[in-house]
């Protein structure tokens, strides 16, 4: 038993701000109560942690917070230091690398119609995680791996990431000008589905499946810019296009675009037997037998 004596620098609220908001707005007598007058006499338990670096930090935040009262999936990929898959999405977004962080949402999941950025850190981290699997990097998302696997593992994504942004029309347009994004993201636009965090993991998703099929990356996303990805586009619609014009959220709903983008943009990397299963799939959830895969757009040699 002492007493700790601080002197100088910074005391911050690492968990239990709520708390920690209310004990202060009754002691600046904020608010008002029946006991107000004796909360300045409770006893409160703390702990205090001298801050050495971020990295314990977050991992304190990471742990308190997941094992309790779960944060948020974005919460999460902030903070956590041990997950390689979240610490490469954040080096994505600083500076000199391909995604500028003005581009990406930190807080939601989804887009609004008027959001001037290009997607959310969900759809980033989920990009990381197709990029790594691919290349077989399996990674237990709890145990940090170490600095030169990290440096390996951002080196991967950071190219493909980059091929994306400059390669990809929409994309490189939008982030010269990120004001025409909402534009870009209309339903009628020729690009909307590009701008859909949903349909961005769909799409990425097929990519690496033309990738992992003989095509390279670069002639994949060059390929990608000659597919009609409007959301009005009747190609879409049963795939990931629900009959009223939505997003279908649903995981077989953007397994059954990645594999149609992939045909889209490879129909000739893929075998006899791929067509078919992809074709029965497509007259399946479309409620037509006799119809054919869309036309493939690029010109054969």
């Amino acid at each position: 038993m002492g007493f700790l004596t601080i002197d100088g620098g910074s005391l911050i609220v690492l968990d239990g701000q709520h708390r920690h908001n209310a004990l202060e707005k009754v002691n600046k007598d904020e608010v008002e109560g029946e006991f107000m007058a004796e909360v300045p006499n409770d006893e409160v338990t703390i702990i205090v942690i001298n801050h050495e670096s971020m990295i314990k930090t977050r991992r304190i935040f990471s742990k308190v917070n997941g094992y309790a009262k779960s944060t948020s999936k974005n919460e999460n990929i902030l903070t956590s230091e041990d997950d390689a898959h979240s610490i490469v999405a954040r080096k994505l977004l600083q500076p000199d690398a391909p995604l500028d962080n003005n581009l990406v949402n930190f807080k939601n999941n989804t887009l609004s119609v008027r959001s001037t950025q290009l997607t959310t850190l969900s759809v980033v981290y989920e990009t990381i995680k197709l990029i790594l699997s691919h290349k077989n990097k399996h990674l237990d998302i709890h145990l940090r791996p170490s600095d030169e696997e990290l440096e390996e593992y951002y080196d991967i994504c950071e190219r493909y990431w980059r091929v994306l942004m400059e390669n990809l029309q929409p994309f490189k347009a939008a982030s010269e000008e990120p004001s025409t994004i909402p534009e870009m993201r209309a339903d009628s636009s020729a690009n909307s589905l590009l701008f859909k965090p949903a349909a961005q993991i769909a799409f990425f998703k097929g990519l690496i499946i033309r990738t992992e099929r003989g095509l390279d990356f670069e002639e994949a996303v060059e390929r990608a810019n000659q597919i009609d990805w409007s959301m009005t586009s009747p190609i879409w619609t049963d795939i990931i296009i629900r009959q009223n014009g939505t997003i279908d959220l649903k995981s077989d709903a953007r397994d059954r675009a990645a594999d149609l983008t992939a045909y889209l943009i490879a129909e000739d990397k893929m075998t006899a037997e791929e067509i078919d299963r992809l074709t029965e799939i497509y007259r399946t959830v479309r409620g037509n037998s006799e119809e054919e895969l869309p036309e493939f757009f690029m010109e054969k040699e």
